[in-house]
Parts: structure tokens; C-alpha cells; sequence
């Protein structure tokens, strides 16, 4: 390639023309002028969502530690018949209190 071509391809006033055409272009045009604001607005967000994450997990984290003790002390919990003592059994049959009682009202 030539020095002469060189220098017009890279630094001729072509190119410095059209980066000011692109510019007043760019500048001047509505659609990117609101989208700038859109852009503004959802970078705002985004700092405050950040933020919000930044203390919700570990806010979820020990509401979620609390809720897992509470369960794993229920699953230790006894029930109340051992097997040992006696119990009622409540069926349908023709002596049955249950039925007794149904059939009275």
C-alpha cells in the first residue's frame, strides 16, 4: 500500500466528515435520546436491586436456618402412645358408640 493511500484512507477529511455527520446524528436523534433515559432509569434500578440482594439473602438465609431447626426439633418429638396402654377402637359395628350416638340424633 502507498503512503498516499495510507494517508487518505486513515486520516483524509472524509472520515473526519462523516464521524461529525455520525455525531449530529447520533446526538440529535429523539429515539436515543429516550432511550438514554431508559437506560439512566434502569441503571438506577439496578443499583437499588443490588443493594436490595445485597441484605435480602442474607435476611433469607436465617429466616430459612430458623424455619429448618423448627422442623428437624418436630421430627424429634415423641408421640404421645407408646404402645403400651389401652386404646378405644371406633368402628361401625352394631354396638358401637359411635353409632349409638349417630343414630340418636
Amino acid at each position: 500500500m502507498s503512503h498516499k493511500a495510507f494517508h487518505k484512507k486513515s486520516f483524509g477529511i472524509e472520515n473526519k466528515c462523516a464521524i461529525t455527520v455520525f455525531t449530529a446524528v447520533y446526538v440529535l436523534n429523539p429515539w436515543i435520546i429516550s432511550w438514554k433515559r431508559n437506560s439512566e432509569l434502569i441503571h438506577r434500578t439496578l443499583k437499588y436491586t443490588f443493594i436490595i440482594h445485597t441484605l435480602a439473602i442474607p435476611l433469607h438465609l436465617l429466616a430459612s436456618s430458623v424455619v429448618i431447626y423448627i422442623l428437624w426439633r418436630m421430627s424429634k418429638v415423641k408421640p404421645d402412645y407408646n404402645g403400651e396402654e389401652p386404646y378405644e377402637v371406633i368402628y361401625g359395628g352394631q354396638d358401637s358408640e359411635t353409632k349409638k350416638l349417630l343414630d340418636s340424633k
